[in-house]
């Protein structure tokens, strides 16, 4: 946090006046700052002084100097200032919202005693602090005070949490009180929280800590249980006593003031820790008094002992967005937003969730929103609405795209998913699935237009699909509708409320759907649609028309008006509609009708009055009916009656209104009756629902009152007399047949003769029939006679009835009663005539046989005129007339069943050609051309056979008909005609094929070619005409060359071969890059070199060498330009390249010329290039020696060096030795001149240079001449030798002798012998080591003794002796020469003894080095058998090493057998090795195997043994450790035996004390499955949850997240060490992490651990407070004991009696070795005798 001073508020006094109070209002706009003076300062956001008053006593009597001012705050809404007074009150002054306005007191708060301190909080009332000790609480609304409670001591500050809702209160005894007011998630307890050290007089609320400070000078933070976390210690410093604190907005920074000095303090919320972030020194500034913080966190003021208020900015960062607004972080999870431009408020984005915000971003088309990332919230804002919302957000690729189109809510599309957040709400209003990432086809609707009191409204509607629509409630996230399209939908927008949904789709056609899923169409040609703003009313252009529906319910009515342009906007404003439409001339706006808008507006929010009003200045308009209508329905809805009356009226509907007004006097008249609502009156209900023809309802309401009788009125009013019948008999109303007989009356009055007679069928069907003549019903009379055999015989009735009946051509009938009355050839005759065939040729078969084929025929006709040809087919058939049938099948379209006909019919008479030639064209139109083929070839039309297989394209199968059944020339014509139709019409792939299937083709490639389609003619080409395919591509290149195309010619060129051409032809088209393409591609870099250098040619040098260095071709090009001798344009283009290639310019320049001969000029050129050697090797080469060595004097004498030697040999060359010898001198070549002699023979001459200038290589070159003679003159060596000796060469004789490499044993031993006798020392000294290792090679050891002795080889001498034993000689050449090597003179003999194997001898001498060197061969049975020879400590120190080495090799198990073999004895050395073994077996494998845990259990009680009879304070240590063996031991052992799975259920709990030297994962996994076997599932969640956390922490590898809450109750260690790696298998993890989550999700269990009296864990031993004492453990499982116990020998240890004798019981019938026995044996060895006792 950055502190920058902003300046001084109020100047300082010179005298004390001390700033008691600074207070920001919430909307940051004011600041209050009280003094000592009594009096309160107001100033606005910038600190600028506005305004000042005076506060008052509490009574005048006492004066104005009879108190102080203790704390000032500002309220809620930033219009009142509470303030605190020593003479027991509380003013709250109203200041208003402007500036001047007169200050009065609305609120007066007595108090018991002084205030001392004051806060209103944000959300809550005042928090008052009295001097005894009392926290009140005052509410402003209801003018009360009551108190929250009362602490022991006074009351010394307070202080709010961040959010306003619970507070804090520091006392002079130091107790910190904190008070929840509303509950706001977080269910913390109230109460007292911690004793601090001193009186907190500085106290702060963090987000998630408590600050308290006071005169020790130490700030210390607390967590919400009043747990030290935190501690900053000032003492030290030159520091006096802390004042004041104050927590920043965002809870995450704490300034707290002191003496001359402000500090900042950070919490890091990476760190997850509280940082001394920036420290102020205010000199002469004397005690800060006073510290308040902006709300937005941008700026603290700070007050002093005399009346001084200064101002410091506070930010983190600051940067500037999009160039309008600036953001400053004020806080890791807060920032300020403010506009650039003047005018604009600031906002403030903070973090809920404390996170940090890690980005900001100010998006929308107004700059209008702000959207910030944390690492896993996203915080979106409305700046305008001055609203935030952060939801949980944890996608992290930032793809997201954000739309602010709609107010009030943001969408956001991320990985097909659309997220709607409404600002202010923290969590997401809805997230769906959907593909189309457009605004345009999503709408949102929030709650726009709603009435007062109404619920939420917020719908959304967006592509389910491309073609379908979802409107979705996103109160309820359920399916309003879904709307779907026949075609794509490109824009859709909702109605404000919801209920209607416009859409257009890809047709430009405009849809209106409502809730109900009903959709219609509006418009089509749709370019412009909208809702009008504030209505229901659509607005939408087609073509030069706008159309406006100002009622969607009556879409038919739409009012059209001219525009001459495109409508872009509605714009609604000043009670004027318009549509701005965009002319050629500009924008012009048109007025839509704003009543008729309005009237929409007021029908929607039921504002009737103002509806009718509206109505009834529209007269007669064509929309008024539709109004009318809707005010109606409304009306009847909100049972406005009277409303409705007036509706239906104007509607026309007379009855409706005079029933209302009915329904009305009837409601009037019950209210002047009971005095209650008058549409509460069961008559009113009744004719509601008879008016909304709901009668059921109507009579249930009647019936309800007992009112029968207007029941039955109202049916019979009606008309409904079967529901009054109904209701009659069900009632048993004794007027049922009176009832009857009126309703037939009634039915024959009203003319329903017809009815009347189906009432009298059952008890007089002659009248009913008569009735039934009467009606001209002879239909129904005809059945009624049928049903009546009596009827039936009556012939006079029959006869009628027949009459009547073919009179009205009721001939089915007729026959039917003809066939009744045994007149079959009537009937017949009767059905024929009706159509009725099947009964008639039924009746037909059974009396005249002969007239069945003609019946067939007629019946075909029949239904053939009828148009059922189908039918018809089988009856022809049947007829055995084909010709018939063949014709019903084809005009029914049964072209198979005709194909089936025509087949059998042999005759090809015209009409049957004709029938063909349809099914022909049918088959051919399936593109059956076999079939087709066929038919057409019967019909005699080859023609259209050929056009079939033409139109099909199989023009081999057209060429083969057409060759069959037609002449070779016809045959070609038509084909040819075909192919020439096909390519005039441009179907050039179908001409093609016709050409290729009559061998035409060159007319093809003829086609392609006029038809530029030089692809196909190319394929064709190659495919019919491959031999002129490469001429074809070259021609095709040259044509299009030469219409400029050189990319088009490009491909042919190089199908031809010649990418040279391609080169040319895009060279020409000054088209470099593709020229430089193709030679690339086609021929390498060399040759796109050489068209760069082309290119870069035809360009000025600077730009030239810009191309070739963006190309990457400039070296390639500049050595293409020195190569063609272009060095004068090559000099040109590296001036703007790199150094090193000016050089190379150069030197290939200056290569040239000296080429040339011009070696001057070659000389400047190398110069250039930095090559002044080359011009020096140069003139070597042309043996210019004086200008070679001119030009090396400008180098360095090393150049001259090479002139004089290349010039010297020359010389040599000539023999001129005299004047080699004097340039190699003035080379400093003295070994060259030597050389030279060499060569030549000339030995004086070279030992004399020799002498004189190299005398270190006088011996060298004397040993060279000597070995030459030698070998000339044929000698031996030791005759050589001899000569070198004679003339006192000792050296070279030496050398002689020893020289070769494979030199005889004699040559050396005579050396030796020279060497010993002749040489001086400082030849001995050289050569002697040398000749030493020699001799010794070939085991000459006694002479190479000497040798290295007298070359003071002490050590090698002394290997000489070593290796003949010669160990007296050694030993008097040690103690006389060198006693400090005596060391290695043992050594070398321990080693000769090892070798020998004589171990014993060894040991003898020297015990430990003979141990030492067995235990380095790791001959370890052999070292412990040695040293269980020389004592404990010995056997031990080796034993321990074994130990050590098997378990870095990690082999514990081998290394636990050592000390069951040998013993553990308190050796102090070990004790680290004991407890590594030990958690070693404890935390492997083998923990889960008996044998070794009793292995390590009877080490560890040997080992305790000893350290007891010794006292020693590593005791308690090793008993612990052997205490968690041993249980673990005893719950392997009883794991086996389902009867102690009690008593392994307590060793496993009792383990959890030792977790801190068991693997705490698994001991807490273990002991959670042992319990969850037991049913103890409150344990079980509680330890297999907490197993699960210590997972999370060994995966993150931090063990400081590690939650232990749920083990406060506990004695179990809490801080233990993580394993490495995890315990368990993935499977084990998973199993547990399913039944924790099942069981949290499970309310029957606790998940808690069980606790007893003590107030802890039942499994227990120690509790936390001293008095409530410790129970005994169990020996057997170390369990608390609550019963009955057992003592043992040993007094203080006990075992619990129910466990012991369940041991007991079990050890008995187990065999003898069992574990459980090896148990009971440890536990009488360990703790003595087990007691005998009597169940």
């Amino acid at each position: 946090m950055l502190l920058k001073y902003l300046g001084n508020v109020t100047p300082p006094y010179e005298y004390e006046n001390r700033v008691v109070g600074i207070s920001w209002s919430p909307n940051s706009l004011k600041l209050a700052v009280a003094s000592s003076d009594r009096s309160i300062y107001l100033f606005d956001e910038n600190c600028v002084k506005r305004d000042k008053f005076s506060t008052k006593p509490v009574d005048s009597k006492f004066g104005k100097k009879s108190y102080v001012i203790k704390g000032i705050a500002f309220s809620p809404d930033s219009t009142k200032i509470a303030v605190g007074q020593t003479d027991c009150i509380v003013y709250v002054y109203k200041i208003g919202e402007q500036w001047g306005e007169k200050k009065v007191i609305c609120n007066k708060f007595r108090q018991s005693s002084p205030v001392t301190c004051l806060i209103w909080l944000t959300e809550g009332p005042i928090i008052v602090g009295l001097v005894d000790g009392k926290v009140r609480i005052a509410l402003v609304k209801t003018q009360k005070a009551q108190t929250l409670y009362t602490a022991d001591s006074t009351t010394i500050a307070l202080t709010s949490n961040v959010r306003g809702t619970g507070f804090l209160s520091s006392h002079a005894d130091g107790s910190i009180i904190k008070y929840h007011l509303t509950a706001d998630g977080n269910h913390e307890p109230s109460g007292r929280i911690c004793n601090h050290t001193v009186p907190a007089y500085a106290l702060a609320w963090t987000q998630s800590h408590i600050l308290a400070a006071g005169c020790d000078r130490r700030v210390s933070f607390y967590d919400s249980r009043g747990k030290l976390v935190k501690n900053f210690d000032y003492s030290r410093e030159n520091e006096k006593e802390i004042a004041v604190a104050c927590c920043s907005p965002s809870g995450q920074s704490v300034a707290i003031g002191s003496w001359d000095k402000i500090r900042i303090l950070d919490w890091s919320p990476r760190r997850s820790i509280w940082e001394e972030a920036n420290t102020r020194s205010l000199p002469n500034f004397y005690t800060v008094t006073a510290i308040s913080w902006r709300r937005d966190g941008s700026r603290l003021l700070v007050g002093s002992l005399c009346g001084a208020v200064e101002q410091f900015e506070t930010v983190l960062k600051r940067t500037v967005i999009r160039g309008s607004h600036e953001v400053a972080y004020v806080g890791p999870s807060q920032v300020v937003i403010r506009p650039l431009q003047e005018g604009n408020r600031p906002v403030i984005i903070r973090s809920q969730t404390g996170y940090e915000i890690e980005d900001v971003k100010v998006l929308g088309r107004a700059d209008n929103n702000v959207i910030a990332r944390t690492a896993n919230t996203l915080l979106l804002a409305d700046i305008e609405l001055n609203l935030i919302s952060e939801i949980s957000w944890e996608d992290k690729s930032n793809s997201e795209k954000f739309f602010f189109e709609y107010p009030r809510v943001c969408l956001i599309f991320c990985s097909g998913e659309l997220t709607i957040v409404e600002y202010g709400n923290n969590e997401a209003l809805g997230s769906v699935r959907t593909e189309a990432v457009n605004p345009h086809v999503v709408s949102v609707r929030i709650n726009e237009r709603q009435a007062a009191e109404a619920p939420d409204n917020k719908r959304l509607a967006y592509l389910l699909d491309p073609r379908t629509v979802r409107i979705m409630d996103l109160v309820t996230g359920l399916t309003v509708t879904l709307v779907s399209h026949d075609v794509r939908v490109d824009w859709l927008e909702l109605s404000e409320t919801g209920h209607r949904l416009l859409s257009r789709d890809k047709r430009a056609r405009l849809w209106l759907s409502d809730e109900l899923g009903g959709r219609i169409l509006l418009l089509t040609g749709v370019s412009f649609a909208s809702w009008v703003l504030g209505s229901d009313v659509v607005v939408a252009q087609t073509g030069q028309t706008l159309a406006v529906w100002y009622n969607v319910d009556d879409p038919e009515v739409a009012t059209l008006i001219p525009v001459r342009g495109d409508a872009i906007d509605i714009s609604r404003e000043d009670g004027r509609t318009t549509v701005t439409v965009e002319e050629a001339g500009g924008k012009v706006a048109y007025l839509l009708d704003e009543p008729l808008i309005e009237f929409g507006t007021a029908l929607h929010d039921n504002d009737f009055g103002r509806a009718l009003l509206f109505l009834e200045d529209l007269a007669d308009r064509p929309q008024a009916e539709a109004m009318w209508e809707n005010v109606a329905r409304n009306a009847m809805a909100a049972r406005q009656l009277l409303i409705a009356a007036r509706c239906y009226a104007a509607l026309g509907d007379v009855a409706c209104s005079r029933f209302l007004k009915n329904i009305i006097e009837i409601g009037e008249k019950y209210r002047a009756e009971t005095g209650h609502d008058p549409l509460s009156s069961p008559d009113c209900w009744a004719k509601l629902a008879i008016l909304n023809g709901e009668l059921k309802t109507a009579e249930a309401i009647y019936l309800e009152q007992n009112e029968l009788g207007q029941a039955l009125d109202m049916y019979q009013k009606y008309w409904h007399w079967e529901d009054a019948l109904i209701l009659a008999q069900n009632r048993g109303w004794p007027g049922l047949q009176e009832l009857r007989d009126r309703h037939l009356t009634w039915l024959l009055e009203s003319g329903q003769t017809a009815r009347a007679a189906a009432i009298l069928e059952p008890t007089n069907p002659r009248r009913a029939v008569k009735l039934y003549l009467d009606a001209h019903r002879p239909g129904r009379a005809a059945r009624l006679v049928l049903a009546n055999p009596d009827l039936l015989e009556d012939r006079s009735i029959v006869n009628e009835i027949v009459r009547v009946l073919k009179a009205t051509d009721l001939m089915e009938l007729a026959g039917e009663l003809l066939e009744k009355t045994s007149e079959p050839l009537e009937a017949i005759k009767c059905y024929s005539q009706a159509g009725v065939f099947a009964r008639a040729l039924e009746l037909a078969r059974k009396v005249d046989p002969t007239s069945v084929v003609d019946l067939e025929r007629e019946w075909g006709k029949h239904l053939a005129s009828a148009g059922h040809y189908d039918a018809a087919i089988n009856h022809f058939i049947e007829a055995g007339e084909t010709a018939l049938a063949l014709d019903a099948a084809i005009n029914a379209r049964q072209w198979r069943k005709g194909l089936q006909i025509i087949q059998v019919i042999e005759d090809d008479d015209p009409t049957i050609r004709k029938q063909c030639e349809k099914l022909a064209e049918y088959f051919a139109s399936i593109h059956e051309k076999n079939l087709a083929e066929r038919l057409f070839i019967r019909s005699g039309d080859a023609r259209r056979a050929v056009d079939v297989h033409v139109q099909n394209g199989n023009w081999s199968r057209a060429h083969e008909v057409a060759q069959e059944y037609m002449t070779p020339d016809e045959a070609n014509e038509v084909l040819l005609k075909h192919a020439t139709i096909l390519c005039e019409t441009g179907d050039l792939k179908h001409a093609e094929e016709l050409y290729l299937a009559i061998g035409k083709y060159d007319s093809a490639i003829a086609m392609y070619r006029k038809a530029s389609r030089r692809a196909d003619m190319i394929r064709l080409v190659a495919k019919y005409r491959p031999d002129l395919l490469e001429t074809t591509h070259a021609h095709l290149a040259r044509e299009l060359n030469e219409s400029s195309k050189p990319r088009e010619a490009e491909d042919h060129y190089l199908a031809a071969g010649d990418w040279r051409g391609a080169v040319t032809a895009y060279r020409a088209a000054n088209m470099w890059e593709d020229a430089l393409r193709v030679a690339k591609q086609h021929a390498g870099d060399n040759a796109a070199q050489q068209v760069a250098l082309i290119w870069a040619r035809t360009l000025a040098p600077e730009l030239a060498a810009r191309l070739l260095m963006r190309l990457n071709y400039l070296d390639g090009c500049l050595q293409l330009a020195c190569e063609a001798d272009l060095f004068d344009w090559a000099l040109e283009i590296v001036k703007y390249g790199s150094t090193d290639q000016m050089k190379e310019v150069h030197y290939r320049h200056a290569m040239a010329l000296e080429d040339a001969g011009h070696f001057s000029e070659a000389e400047k050129e190398f110069i250039k290039a930095g090559r002044t050697m080359e011009a020096v090797q140069m003139y070597i080469h042309t043996r210019d020696w004086e200008a070679a060595e001119d030009v090396a004097q400008s180098i360095n004498q090393d150049a001259v060096a090479q002139v004089l030697i290349a010039r010297a040999s020359e010389a040599v060359e000539g023999q001129d030795y005299s004047l080699a010898e004097t340039l190699l001198l003035r080379a400093h070549k003295p070994e060259m001149i030597i050389e030279h002699y060499k060569k030549a023979g000339m030995w004086s001459e070279a030992l004399r240079v020799c002498r004189e200038y190299l005398p270190s290589q006088q011996a060298n070159l004397r040993r060279e001449l000597g070995q030459i003679s030698a070998s000339l003159a044929g000698a031996n060596a030791f005759e050589e030798a001899k000569k070198w000796l004679e003339v006192g060469e000792v050296r070279a004789a030496l050398d002689i002798l020893i020289l070769d490499p494979q030199a005889p044993r004699s040559s050396l031993i005579k050396a030796a012998d020279i060497l010993l006798h002749q040489a001086d020392s400082e030849t001995v000294a050289q050569i002697g080591g040398d000749l030493g290792s020699r001799l010794f090679a070939i085991g000459e050891y006694a002479v190479a003794a000497q040798v290295f002795l007298q070359a003071d080889k002490l050590k090698d001498a002394i290997d000489s002796l070593a290796s003949i034993g010669e160990w007296e000689k050694a030993k008097r050449i040690v103690n006389e020469l060198a006693p400090d090597i005596e060391p290695y003179l043992e050594e070398k003999y321990k080693e000769a003894m090892l070798r020998d194997g004589q171990i014993d001898r060894l040991v003898e001498i020297d015990a430990d080095a003979g141990l030492e060197i067995l235990a380095n061969k790791g001959q370890w049975n052999q070292v412990f058998e040695t040293a269980s020879t020389q004592g404990t400590q010995v056997l031990h120190k080796y034993v321990a090493q074994r130990a050590v080495q098997l378990l870095k090799g990690n082999a514990p198990l081998d290394a636990l057998q050592l000390y069951v073999k040998y013993g553990t004895p308190p050796i102090q050395q070990n004790f680290n090795l004991y407890l590594q073994l030990s958690e070693s077996i404890l935390n492997s494998e083998a923990y889960y195997e008996y044998r070794y845990l009793s292995h390590l259990r009877t080490v560890l009680l040997d080992l305790w043994k000893n350290l007891k009879s010794l006292e020693s304070s590593q005791k308690s240590k090793f008993e612990r450790v052997l205490k968690a063996t041993h249980y673990s031991a005893v719950k392997c052992g009883c794991r086996d035996y389902p009867v102690l799975s009690g008593l392994v259920l307590k060793a496993s709990i009792t383990l959890l004390r030792y977790t801190d030297l068991l693997l705490a994962d698994r001991a807490y996994y273990e002991a959670g499955i042992e319990a969850r076997t037991a049913g103890k599932n409150s344990e079980a969640f509680v330890f297999l949850n907490h197993f699960l956390d210590l997972e999370e922490c060994i995966e993150e590898g931090d063990s400081t997240v590690l939650d232990v809450e749920d083990l406060a109750v506990t004695d179990f260690p809490v801080e233990v060490p993580l394993p490495e790696t995890l315990s368990l298998t993935a499977e084990q993890r998973e199993e547990v992490r399913e039944w924790v989550l099942a069981v949290s999700m499970d309310q029957k269990v606790e998940q808690v651990l069980p606790t007893d009296h003590r107030g802890v864990y039942v499994g227990s031993l120690t509790a936390h407070s001293v008095d409530s004492g410790s129970l005994q453990a169990c020996i057997l499982t170390g369990y608390p004991i609550r019963g009955s116990i057992i003592k043992f020998a040993e007094v203080q240890h006990v075992a619990d009696r129910d466990d012991w004798t369940k041991l007991i019981n079990t050890a008995r019938q187990a065999p003898q070795d069992s574990n459980l026995n090896d148990i009971l044996a440890f536990i009488q060895e360990w703790f003595g005798a087990i007691p005998n006792y009597s169940f």
